[in-house]
């Protein structure tokens, strides 16, 4: 019942954080110098056809006017077509969610996979060799930026070895292996990132929890070593990692926008730079309102299930 309660509670804000959030983001993109009637008219444009194409689009009328329109089709669930193509904006969107959802989950899982042992063999031989190579690797690919890894990537496997196609993608059933290959590099970009944080944070979680009075207590009583650290240190220790881990995700599933564009990734993050180069301000608006949903939805997601790994989170 309180879990009801808290979840009605966070989405009655996420709607009104939604509505501030539309709002500032309405005036900024509207600041963008350049509009879509000049990108459509070209740059020998005359004041005439740019005039005619503001008043098709709308783009004539005032800021809060124009705002409100908005708003009120978004309530009909209408988010508008683009302005450049002419598409309904929720298909372009739907067209390319297939391919941030799955860049996500694979990029999320060979985080998971190579963080979570490292991390905890850490946390069990502080100041041991692997702790120390392994602080060496998240200090280096915490540090570096995500679109230089992923260009020294692509050098080193696309150009140097020929094993990994550099960018674009093909569709699975036309090509299952082609696409697996496509996929590679950047998910691989962005998971050495998140693996470097996530070791970094269990690591001082699992140490902290391993020094708490009940670990000890329980070590004295006899209870075997594995048990004291997975069954009780470790399942404390992973609240703020699956906090980071879900706060990740969430930037991800609003798609990696730079990794994207580098690797030809066709997802969100790709359609959002294409909406920025057009000034198309339909598109970029939807784009950006997707963003913030998948982020505000997965940090939800990220609170409840730190309430149902610790009980006193839920009664608190």
């Amino acid at each position: 019942m309180a879990m009801g309660k808290y979840i009605i509670k966070r989405l009655i804000q996420m709607l009104l954080a939604l509505v501030i959030v539309s709002f500032g983001v309405f005036m900024i993109i509207n600041l963008i110098p350049g509009t879509p009637a000049e990108v459509l008219a070209g740059t020998n444009a005359s004041e005439e056809q740019l005039q005619a194409l503001n008043v098709k689009f709308g783009l004539d009328k005032p800021l809060l006017v124009r705002y409100f329109i908005w708003l009120k089709n978004v309530l009909h669930a209408d988010l508008g077509n683009a302005v450049i193509s002419g598409q309904p904006i929720a298909e372009m969107l739907a067209s390319k969610l297939g391919a941030t959802i799955e860049l996500t989950l694979v990029a999320t899982a060979l985080s998971i996979i190579l963080s979570l042992p490292l991390g905890i063999a850490c946390a069990m031989k502080p100041n041991g060799p692997l702790d120390k190579i392994c602080t060496g690797f998240s200090a280096i690919f915490f540090a570096i930026p995500g679109f230089w890894l992923g260009i020294l990537l692509m050098l080193l496997f696309a150009l140097v070895l020929h094993f990994l196609p550099p960018s674009g993608t093909v569709g699975f059933l036309e090509d299952p292996w082609g696409h697996v290959q496509s996929l590679m590099l950047p998910a691989l970009t962005i998971s050495l990132g998140m693996a470097a944080k996530t070791i970094r944070y269990l690591r001082a979680a699992l140490m902290d929890a391993l020094h708490q009075d009940y670990i000890i207590t329980a070590s004295a009583r006899g209870v075997p070593p594995k048990k004291v650290t997975y069954r009780h240190a470790l399942r404390n220790a992973l609240i703020p990692v699956v906090t980071v881990i879900g706060l990740q995700m969430g930037d991800l599933f609003g798609g990696a926008l730079i990794i994207e564009q580098i690797f030809g990734w066709p997802g969100i993050g790709k359609l959002t730079i294409q909406a920025i180069n057009w000034r198309d301000y339909n598109l970029l608006q939807g784009t950006v309102l997707y963003i913030v949903l998948s982020f505000m939805l997965v940090n939800l997601l990220v609170d409840i299930l730190n309430a149902l790994t610790d009980p006193r989170i839920r009664l608190e």
